[in-house]
């Protein structure tokens, strides 16, 4: 997860780059090759690293998945 700036990783022949609006998720340890692009000496790069369980990854996107579904029927929830 990136809080402040981008990186681009590297997989093979694909390259991915990810900032606050866009970020990474792996099911396993893959060999990256990763370059930071933004970072300023008065906005620094800032990511951390989550480890995640398979299930909560799950949990999170039926939740985020049943919410989209009821915003577009129209409903907001309080």
């Amino acid at each position: 997860m990136i809080a402040q700036g981008s990186k681009e990783v590297l997989l093979g022949d694909s390259r991915y780059r990810y900032d606050p609006d866009h970020y990474l998720i792996t099911t396993l340890e893959l060999p990256l090759v990763t370059q930071i692009l933004e970072a300023t000496p008065e906005q620094p790069y800032l990511g951390l690293i989550m480890e995640l369980t398979p299930a909560l990854v799950g949990s999170v996107m039926e939740e985020v998945q049943s919410a989209l579904a009821f915003r577009q029927c129209g409903f907001r929830r309080k």
